[in-house]
């Protein structure tokens, strides 16, 4: 295992420019940001020969407000994220859910934009981000946060040399955190985030139990209906015309009746009294 290391090619480019060059000189160069994720998985398969770990580059650690946007670099761990006093402002259930993530550990190590690209399930970053709406924004273009996790014919793929380097969203009016973790510092068997921008409200379900995906069918109902009007029955059909991940009837069940609680639980978030856009 010494003997494979040491043949590893690790570059550190401390700008982003410079880490663009080194796509150029090397191609087949495989992406790290805080490796939580990607270490273990290459310690139980191989390591690839060329890392270009992002981790120097300070362009992409940064939270700034933008305008009306909060955008947060592609290196901020999720100890920054949490502790953020600019996130802990303007969305505060966002930090709160960052806390969540594992341990200290994990935390301090692993990256926002490492957590949104190699957690295939019981994404929770990835769930807060599709409720936020959020744009990732890379050093070619920008596009949705849903267009990208999201499986189907128009998933977006990274092209080789394209980098992250941060995502945005607009500043939510309210948002609303709901989750279910069975075993602290594991991944949540349920997590639905949603956000009430202007008129519009955006939500995230994802978890061991569901598939990551935005919810835009239940959007489009509470566009639609006084959220008074969204009733068990509509919650009901919505969920059971989602595929779950549960082992079995029982377990998918159990699933079914909790994702319906946790729903309700945020509708009541936007129907607060301070929730109102007037």
């Amino acid at each position: 295992m010494l003997e494979a290391q040491s043949k590893l090619l690790h570059l550190y480019p401390e700008t982003l420019h410079e880490a663009l060059e080194l796509f150029k000189k090397y191609p087949d160069m495989v992406l790290m940001g805080g490796g939580q994720t990607l270490l273990p998985q290459w310690r139980e398969t191989t390591y690839p020969k060329k890392v270009l770990c992002l981790n120097k580059i300070k362009s992409l650690r940064g939270i700034e407000q933008q305008g009306k946007r909060l955008f947060i670099g592609s290196g901020v761990t999720l100890a920054e994220l949490a502790g953020s006093a600019l996130v802990q402002q303007l969305v505060p259930t966002l930090a709160k859910l960052a806390l969540t993530m594992g341990d200290c550990f994990m935390r301090n190590r692993g990256t926002v934009v490492g957590a949104l690209c190699t957690t295939t399930y019981g994404n929770c970053i990835s769930t807060a981000f599709l409720g936020l709406n959020a744009l990732i924004h890379t050093t070619e273009r920008d596009f949705f946060v849903h267009e990208y996790v999201q499986e189907g014919p128009y998933k977006i793929r990274l092209n080789i040399g394209e980098i992250i380097k941060g995502l945005s969203f607009s500043t939510p009016f309210i948002t609303s955190y709901q989750s279910i973790r069975l075993i602290p510092a594991r991944s949540a068997l349920i997590t639905i985030y949603g956000s009430k921008i202007k008129n519009q409200q955006f939500i995230g379900i994802g978890g061991k139990g569901h598939r990551v995906f935005r919810a835009t069918e239940l959007e489009t109902q509470l566009k639609w209906h006084n959220l008074a009007q969204i009733n068990d029955s509509i919650l009901q059909k919505f969920i059971e015309n989602q595929q779950l991940l549960g082992n079995n009837e029982q377990e998918q069940e159990y699933i079914r009746a909790q994702t319906k609680r946790l729903l309700l639980c945020l509708i009541a978030d936007f129907s607060a009294p301070f929730a109102s856009d007037a």
